[in-house]
């Protein structure tokens, strides 16, 4: 299981993840925690989110769908959604939105020095 913890500077939401994402139930709770936190974030900034920074640096992302779907609609309001990971999950990150379509609306950041 993860933790996700959010904060705004302007207008850019960052939520910051630790913990292993699994690739079965346990993902789909993380999925809801992340979108739960993105949703309270966004609903308690005093100015309008044009962005969203989720660090997964620390998170061992091993499968699932959930990054994709706690985050979708946001870039219909103008919301751009960019996940900081480190090789190994940020490939598989990768994967997922290329897969699913869903690169042309969540960029993923390789940050290669980072363990999870």
């Amino acid at each position: 299981m993860i933790t996700a913890e959010a904060t705004t500077e302007g207008p850019c939401l960052r939520v910051d993840c630790a913990g292993c994402w699994e690739y079965d139930s346990g993902g789909t709770r993380c999925g809801y925690l992340l979108r739960d936190t993105v949703r309270r974030g966004m609903n308690g900034a005093t100015t309008a989110i044009t962005e969203i920074v989720i660090d997964f640096t620390k998170v061992n992302y091993r499968g699932g769908d959930g990054p994709g779907w706690s985050v979708l609609g946001k870039w219909t309001r103008r919301v751009r959604v960019t996940y900081l990971a480190g090789e190994q999950s940020g490939q598989r990150l990768q994967e997922l939105f290329a897969v699913t379509h869903l690169d042309r609306f969540i960029n993923v950041v390789i940050v290669h020095d980072a363990r999870p």
